[in-house]
């Protein structure tokens, strides 16, 4: 299912699940952040805020707290409050606001503890900081990075580490860092090398022991660490272009990735081996993604400001209309129904999708979830056991026309296309294109982080110049004290000679402070 997510067309930057799964938020370039019901109607339930920049990371995590981050340094703290009257809506209520958390300079990523009370932020300040929820002051600065910080992740559950004390990172420096950030130490666990571009972004699975590390980079890669031994366990190929940003399931053996190639891909891990799969393709650049900690849903935001869910596992064991025939087509998961009749279905996962011929799409739920025009009851004794009493027509478009394949006998060769060739030709140029326009992006961020570390650097010095000015002041201030010190002496002199001596001291004194503006003029033209 496909929305325009309430961005209007801008770029959808971030993406977070919440840890319950039936709201994800959405932040875009325009400075939208949009809630939405999983699996509900097109649209956004709510607009949470508006940013005056860019929001740049997102993370939903319990007790119904939203973190954003944006382009200004600032990270926010929005409470999400479910609306039971207004139809399942949305209010939000923001409880607090750090401005310029890193420096003024831009957050890249944020992600909060099992139980909400610890944020982690990172920035283009070269650093990870840990603030406290209810106090909003910062826990702890993790520098080590030799570049802007691109992402951060908490370790949320796990018996070997305990939630919140375990902080991973990536950057511009290409590397994984692992930190320990107990109360009792605060220190670099591991450095994780082997990207060749810069790490995107990285997320952590729910395993029973040690949880696993999926990362993404600008070297077309994703890549797959075990943290029992602390190294890497498979790299993943298959991206034409650089990896956005990537998800893993909580048992560590299913991980999608979003890539400037317009696809999304799904990788089925199994020790030091993997199965790709193709779950979405188009033109558009997939920016963020996330997933249901099960595998089986994820969520997609888009370069157009498109925001898509898609189902990545089975949903439906058995299915059949009321002459018994129906027509299974995976891996899409769509049941073709020659007739407009009641059908059973077994539903082992919420959301099944359905064509009833040349139909809308239908989508049944499970008792969470509702489609207008879709009668379903309960039959049997299993409460999973759902029977389609009425089919209604939804206002859809109906599923593209599968293309015949030519039938041809043994050794009989297929006729080459003319236009196959042509599109294969026109892909490759805009791949190029689009390569091109990647290493001028790169390009860019580069003269844009010595453009800021030369602002800084003018900063530091107009501060040095700053508090030179403000000891000129304090002197000119003693100065002026002593002045009208003897001027007093003066009006209360009693003989020549010491009207003669304080003359001669203010005299002096004058001389001094003009000396001292002289300096003051020219520190300011400097």
């Amino acid at each position: 299912m496909a929305n325009s997510g309430g961005h209007e067309g801008a770029a959808v930057s971030c993406i977070s699940l919440s840890p319950s799964e039936d709201l994800f938020v959405s932040g875009s370039a325009s400075g939208v952040v949009a809630v939405h019901q999983v699996g509900g109607d097109v649209g956004a339930l709510h607009t949470v805020s508006v940013h005056g920049s860019l929001v740049s990371a997102l993370d939903l995590g319990r007790r119904d707290l939203l973190f954003e981050g944006d382009a200004h340094g600032s990270v926010c703290c929005t409470r999400l409050l479910l609306n039971s009257d207004d139809h399942g809506g949305v209010k939000a209520e923001k409880k607090w606001e750090l401005k310029a958390a890193h420096d003024a300079l831009d957050i890249t990523g944020i992600s909060s503890t099992d139980e909400g009370r610890v944020v982690a932020s990172s920035g283009k300040d070269e650093c990870v900081r840990l603030w406290d929820v209810e106090t909003q002051k910062q826990i702890v600065k993790l520098e080590g990075h030799k570049g802007w910080v691109k992402c951060v992740a908490v370790a949320t559950s796990s018996d070997e580490v305990s939630s919140g004390n375990l902080v991973v990172s990536g950057g511009r420096d290409k590397a994984i860092k692992l930190w320990d950030i107990r109360a009792s130490k605060t220190r670099e666990v591991h450095n994780l090398l082997g990207h060749t571009g810069w790490v995107h972004a990285v997320d952590l699975s729910d395993g029973p022991s040690y949880p696993k590390i999926v990362s993404c980079s600008g070297d077309k890669t994703v890549r797959l660490w075990d943290l029992n031994n602390l190294k890497q366990e498979s790299i993943m190929q298959g991206h034409e272009l650089r990896v956005w940003s990537v998800a893993v399931n909580g048992s560590g053996d299913l991980a999608i990735s979003g890539s400037s190639d317009g696809t999304m891909r799904s990788w089925r891990l199994a020790g030091h081996s993997f199965t790709e799969k193709i779950v979405e393709k188009g033109d558009d650049a997939i920016l963020a993604v996330a997933m249901t900690k099960n595998g089986a849903l994820a969520v997609s935001g888009y370069d157009s400001g498109v925001v898509r869910e898609t189902w990545l596992e089975s949903s439906v064991s058995e299915a059949y209309d009321a002459s018994g025939s129906a027509t299974v087509t995976p891996p899409e998961d769509v049941f073709e129904f020659p007739e407009l009749q009641p059908v059973k279905m077994d539903i082992q996962k919420p959301m099944p999708a359905f064509h009833v011929g040349q139909g809308p799409r239908l989508i049944v739920g499970s008792e969470q979830f509702r489609v207008p025009g879709l009668l379903t009851t309960k039959s049997g004794n299993d409460s999973q056991s759902m029977r389609v009493s009425s089919m209604l027509p939804l206002a859809s478009k109906p599923p593209p026309s599968r293309p015949e394949v030519p039938q041809t006998s043994p050794g009989a060769s297929i006729p080459h296309s003319t236009t196959t060739k042509e599109s294969a030709g026109d892909k490759e140029a805009l791949m190029s294109r689009v390569r091109e326009m990647e290493a001028k992006i790169e390009e860019i961020e580069n003269q844009r982080l010595e453009m800021e570390k030369k602002y800084i650097a003018a900063v530091a010095d107009a501060n040095v110049k700053s508090a030179k000015i403000a000891e000129q002041d304090r002197a000119i201030y003693s100065l002026e004290e002593r002045l009208r010190s003897l001027d007093v002496g003066i009006k209360q002199g009693t003989g020549e000679r010491r009207i003669l001596d304080e003359t001669v001291a203010l005299s002096a004194l004058n001389d001094r402070v003009d000396s001292l503006l002289s300096r003051m003029d020219m520190l300011l033209k400097n």
